[in-house]
């Protein structure tokens, strides 16, 4: 289990301008890390009230519980259990699944374990690309019927990281439009297609 601060910076593309960041690095012949996607919340979404997602991720040989809570701009608590396996999605939660800090952190916001259902899930293809400073990820995700296109960069300087974000773009000639978070892209779609049905 592993506690961190993590500070990232979320960019939205268009097909075309994740196709530019894909031939700038380079990755056209490199195949992506595939991940697939749980979320999980209450009826009445007390997570998502709290600022806060729990998700099971899973790898091709492995899985990871991963609570994160908003801080601040750009800021969120992340804490994770690895697992050195593939774990299906279990539609009821036990402190075995999901660790015992990610439990006693649920508790602490009052939340009961035992009403916390999958309710979304998707499939990101990642491509990575460290730098000085810190980690650059060009993520394809599918969702529903939808497929977005996103930069991430996660790093320990904010305001450096900007800079450099920003020089980057600039040097491909694609505009600065910060993303949010995946699961509130898909929860905004997900009440798009309720409402239009």
């Amino acid at each position: 289990m592993s506690r961190s601060i993590e500070k990232e910076i979320k960019i939205m593309l268009s097909h075309e301008n994740f196709q530019k960041l894909i031939n700038h690095f380079q990755f056209n012949d490199i195949n992506p890390l595939k991940q697939t996607n749980t979320y999980y919340d209450t009826k009445d979404a007390s997570l998502k009230q709290l600022q806060t997602a729990l998700r099971l991720r899973v790898f091709k040989d492995s899985s990871e519980w991963t609570l994160k809570q908003t801080q601040a701009n750009l800021t969120s608590l992340e804490i994770t259990k690895m697992i050195a396996s593939v774990q299906e999605a279990p539609t009821t939660l036990t402190p075995e699944f999901i660790g015992l800090e990610i439990c006693a952190f649920l508790e602490e916001m009052s939340i009961d374990i035992n009403r916390l259902k999958p309710t979304y899930e998707m499939t990101t293809y990642r491509w990575n690309q460290p730098v000085e400073y810190g980690l650059f990820a060009i993520d394809q995700t599918t969702y529903f019927d939808q497929t977005d296109y996103e930069l991430e960069l996660e790093t320990d300087n904010l305001e450096n990281g900007q800079k450099q974000i920003k020089i980057l773009l600039n040097k491909l000639d694609i505009p600065y439009v910060a993303a949010a978070k995946k699961i509130a892209r898909v929860s905004q779609y997900a009440q798009k297609v309720s409402e239009s049905n």
